[in-house]
């Protein structure tokens, strides 16, 4: 799990240090944010692309155990190679943007999302020195425990001097950083569901996390499962 999610991350880090160097500094500031317009050409191009190959998507091939939010990525290069798409949206990974394009409800309704991958640079980050940590000692940095597997991280002992986080793509706030007993890192995006929670209908979920997909253009990836108790989302133990 740790060996696969740590090769996804350097793949992604290439390109995006790749395609940094590809564009001019104007550019790349003017395609760090999301847009709409570019959301809805590469929705067009695959929706078109799935009429016209018989219901088949332009997605990556992942690995069968791949977390729902990170599996169906879109592969650009499908769709410009079958005319859907002239240029590959200018905020996107592969141009030196900030976002990755993946696709939601590919059964039903397959819709076009954005991942942040600036998250994913930082949990490349703590996975690093985990790694290089888990090395030396016979056990994980566990801190105090949050809910059945899930705990806290102790930074101190992966040479950090602060606890670290990620900065949320839909609240601009900070979320931690988790970690299980098998030393897989999450984020835990309970403080943006409990906004939502409060402010929506969550009766109808069966997965709490697409209230956030349902009212934002972006996916929680890499976040564990929840379940709400009282109004307030916590990690569901198993």
């Amino acid at each position: 799990m740790i060996r696969r999610i740590l090769t996804l991350f350097t793949f992604l880090m290439i390109i995006i240090n790749l395609s940094g160097c590809l564009y001019p500094a104007k550019e790349l500031a003017q395609n760090k944010v999301p847009s709409d317009a570019q959301i809805s050409m590469v929705q067009t191009a695959v929706d078109q692309f799935q009429n016209q190959n018989n219901g088949i998507l332009p997605i990556k091939t992942m690995p069968s155990d791949t977390p729902i939010f990170e599996k169906y990525i879109i592969d650009f290069t499908t769709l410009k190679n079958n005319n859907h798409l002239s240029e590959l949206p200018g905020n996107s990974f592969e141009r030196g943007g900030y976002f990755q394009y993946a696709l939601v409800y590919v059964e039903t309704n397959p819709t076009v999302k954005l991942i942040d991958v600036r998250t994913a640079q930082k949990l490349q980050e703590v996975y690093r020195k985990l790694h290089i940590y888990r090395q030396k000692n016979q056990y994980l940095p566990l801190s105090g425990n949050i809910a059945g597997k899930y705990f806290e991280i102790d930074f101190n002992k992966l040479g950090y001097a602060e606890e670290q986080f990620v900065i949320s793509p839909y609240s601009n706030q900070s979320l931690p950083i988790i970690i299980d007993t098998e030393g897989n890192l999450y984020i835990d995006y309970r403080s943006d569901l409990h906004q939502e929670v409060r402010n929506n209908d969550y009766s109808h979920y069966d997965d709490v996390r697409y209230i956030l997909v349902d009212n934002y253009p972006f996916l929680p990836a890499y976040s564990p499962k929840y379940e709400i108790k009282d109004n307030y989302p916590v990690l569901i133990e198993n």
